[in-house]
């Protein structure tokens, strides 16, 4: 059901995930279930949905092994709603409660991207140089690593370290799209030696 949210199908999964919850109040899965369908709708890009769905998980369930998961995951979501004061002491909460958790790795990722929004690629480097790409948690996370860090270093005029970044983020984030936004980003020299 994860699998499906993240990516593969996640409109099946944030189904399957309410049906659960609908036939099963008591469910011994519920955690894992809300867990599901928050990521199944932040992948169909509805973050208030994916927020409820996370929000109900970290109210609901303080022991489950998800909810610092849950945490990073509402702070995301809470960002993307544009509430950043709130995104703000999420994200204080969860680095207090999980000082050695997958949020110190997220935390870390999540600043360095207010970085590319302000179109600082050498302060980007910087701060993705900080980050453990392997202890993010999440296949899209590492990929948005990738892309993130491939980008800055082509604008920071060192195209021959990006394209290793480039080429890992095309093979997570596979489509003409992206292989379009690549080509863009390398310039003719790419689209003529085909390295993409």
């Amino acid at each position: 059901l994860r699998d499906q949210a993240r990516g593969n199908d996640p409109a099946a999964a944030a189904k399957a995930a309410q049906a659960y919850l609908q036939a099963f109040p008591q469910g011994a899965y519920r955690d894992e279930a809300l867990l599901a369908l928050g990521d199944a709708r932040a992948a169909q890009g509805q973050p208030q949905p994916a927020l409820e769905a996370y929000q109900r998980l970290i109210d609901e369930f303080p022991e489950s092994p998800f909810r610092e998961y849950a945490l990073a995951q509402s702070f995301a979501a809470l960002r993307q709603t544009g509430r950043r004061d709130e995104a703000e002491r999420r994200l204080k909460t969860l680095q207090e409660r999980y000082p050695r958790g997958l949020t110190q790795e997220r935390a870390k990722f999540w600043k360095a991207r207010e970085r590319a929004e302000a179109d600082d690629p050498i302060g980007l480097i910087a701060e993705m140089g900080e980050v453990d790409r392997e202890q993010l948690p999440t296949d899209r996370d590492k990929a948005e690593y990738d892309r993130l860090m491939g980008g800055a270093l082509v604008r920071s005029g060192q195209r021959d370290r990006a394209e290793p970044y480039l080429a890992r983020y095309l093979q997570a984030e596979d489509s003409a799209e992206n292989k379009a936004s690549v080509l863009m980003m390398l310039g003719d020299e790419a689209r003529q030696a085909r390295r993409f």
